[in-house]
Parts: C-alpha cells; structure tokens; sequence
C-alpha cells in the first residue's frame, strides 16, 4: 500500500481523492517530534494544524490553577495515527485550550492554517468536505468528553 493509499483512510479525508489529499498534503511538513516533546503548549496562539501520521500524542489540560503544590496536567485523550488536533485553533484563532505531547517518537503533518483557509476559499467543494468530516471528529470527541465526565460525576457522587 503507498502512502497516499495509507493517508486516504484517515477519517478527515473521507470523500476526497488523491488529488484533492495531494493538494493538502503540499500545504503542509512531515516534522517528527521525540518521546516528551510538546507539540504545543495550551494557550498558545494557533496557527498550524497537525495530522499525526505515525505514533501516538498526549492531549493534556493544565488543572492547577491555584495550586500550590505545581503544576498538574490532566490527560483527556491519546491521539493515534491519522487523527487530527490543533483543529480548535484553526477554527477559532484563540489560544489554544490543551497541550499536545508526544508519546515515543511521533511524525505529523503540520499545515500552515492560513494557507489551508485560503486552499479552501478557492476550492470550495473540497473545504466543505474536509470541514464536515473535521465536524464528525469534533462531535465524537464531544461525546467522549460527555462520556467520560458523566462517569466521573458517577464516582463522586
């Protein structure tokens, strides 16, 4: 299987051809990150997006405002290959809302947000497609969170 064929069954190019994943995949780099590194940093200012190619990443939450004793980072999810993160700050332009680490050595694809807006404004068939699918991403990881809060509230209530 080639890599084109390989990044095709990643869930945000659903309904896209090869060309199409091609043209997004120039807007981007292959940048590998060693075990521990973070990507980014919450509250960071965005401006690229990541597609983790191989490996796996670390979301975590910084949870110790007013703490005392340091920091304390929480984790709410492991990202695996072909899942997307930086998604919030492409769409928003706020600071970013969670740190992402790698876990091991990782390898993403890191496209530029501003030029990935402006490939969508000129192709507009293809942006709607990839943003529905970063939709359905966006809506599973919502209800994951709800999920796993839910239990959470279980156990302390």
């Amino acid at each position: 299987m080639s890599e084109i064929e390989k990044i095709a069954k990643f869930e945000i190019f659903n309904d896209l051809n090869t060309d199409e994943i091609n043209n997004i995949l120039l807007l981007g780099q292959e940048v590998e990150y060693e075990d521990e590194v973070i990507i980014f940093e919450d509250s960071s200012l965005p401006s690229d997006f990541f597609i983790l190619l191989e490996g796996r990443a670390s979301v975590e939450i910084d949870v110790s405002h007013g703490e005392k004793n340091g920091r304390k980072k929480v984790q709410l999810a492991i990202l695996r290959n072909g899942d997307v993160f930086g998604e919030i700050g492409l769409l928003e332009g706020k600071r970013r809302l969670a740190s992402v680490k790698a876990i091991a050595k990782v390898l993403v694809l890191k496209i530029n947000g501003n030029k990935l807006t402006e490939y969508f404004a000129e192709n507009t068939n293809t942006g709607y497609r990839l943003m529905r699918n970063l939709a359905r991403i966006l809506s599973q990881r919502i209800t994951d969170v709800v999920f796993m809060l839910r239990d959470d509230i279980r156990r302390i209530l």
